[in-house]
């Protein structure tokens, strides 16, 4: 499981085997499958073809010749019939179409809160961008966690993500809201970058 991951049912480590899906259209179907929870027995099928697919692929993803999504500097569209299988989401979800295992299943985008998408920017804003369906747990992602860490003591604590912190991450957010965390956020903001480097 991500260091990022959010678990919001506590039931979710007794429950099936099985890995989250989220939501891809056909240009990233490729990514469908994600690896922020996975949860299977060392036995399974799946386990070995995901690390057998990894390091079958291992000299292409450290040359970088795949996968590249945003990070492609010298290629103008992906090539999805020959980038596939190296880390992230892409192995997972090919490791899974190839290696089908009756006891792995797969969690719908609602279940880890990637509906619409994986980073709901809108949850750290308001409450009206809530949680679709039910939510399992919510994998915060770099743009959600960014967002938060921008905003901190100044998060509305009626936005979504403030109560799920409140619930879930009391300590973290204590530390948000206390007197001297928010007045040295105000003030690092307030100087110049150079300052901050060079007291």
């Amino acid at each position: 499981m991500d260091l990022d991951v959010i678990i919001l049912d506590d039931r979710l480590p007794h429950g099936p085997d099985g890995l989250p899906a989220q939501w891809a259209n056909a240009a990233w179907k490729d990514q469908a499958l994600v690896g922020n929870f996975l949860k299977y027995s060392p036995t399974s099928r799946f386990g070995q073809c995901m690390f057998d697919m990894w390091k079958k692929h291992w000299n292409e993803y450290i040359h970088h010749h795949a996968e590249c999504g945003d990070g492609c500097q010298f290629r103008k569209a992906r090539d999805l019939n020959k980038q596939w299988g190296f880390m992230g989401p892409t192995l997972v979800t090919h490791a899974y179409l190839s290696c089908k295992d009756k006891d792995v299943s797969v969690y719908p985008p609602s279940a880890f809160g990637n509906v619409h998408g994986p980073c709901n920017i809108g949850l750290v804003q308001n409450n009206n961008a809530t949680l679709k369906w039910k939510t399992y747990a919510l994998h915060a992602c770099h743009h959600l966690t960014y967002a938060v860490d921008d905003l901190g003591g100044n998060m509305n604590r009626n936005s979504t993500m403030a109560n799920v912190m409140q619930d879930r991450c009391p300590k973290t957010m204590m530390r948000m809201y206390s007197p001297n965390d928010a007045r040295k956020k105000q003030f690092s903001k307030r100087l110049p970058a150079h300052s901050l480097m060079h007291p």
